[in-house]
């Protein structure tokens, strides 16, 4: 017998934010992995490419590099983004499969 496994459900959009906000967050610091060769900066551009993917699947208006410019604008912008993007819910009922088995949520939109 095979054991049921579970599993967080995370969206993507969440995924994209928390990117965008990590970069945000690095400010004028730079963070290198010697260990890979990788390195990482609060790249502008950046975070609006990932931004606008959240804001243009909603069919929202993106935000320019202008607007992310700013760490604290930009903090305001994504924590209002998570508002907007979590908690409208859209659909009426959500199905997933928890335990091998399919179970629908109602959701409410607040």
């Amino acid at each position: 017998m095979m054991k049921s496994k579970t599993f967080p459900i995370m969206r993507y959009a969440e995924v994209l934010l928390n990117y965008v906000e990590a970069l945000n967050e690095l400010g004028s610091n730079t963070y290198t992995d010697e260990e890979n060769g990788i390195t990482v900066s609060r790249d502008v551009d950046e975070m609006v490419k990932y931004f606008n993917m959240v804001r243009y699947r909603a069919g929202l208006p993106g935000i320019t590099a202008d607007d992310a410019r700013d760490v604290t604008t930009m903090r305001d912008l994504i924590k209002r983004e998570r508002r907007v993007e979590f908690f409208s819910v859209k659909a009426d009922v959500i199905t997933i499969c928890v335990d091998g088995e399919m179970q629908s949520m109602h959701t409410m939109s607040l």
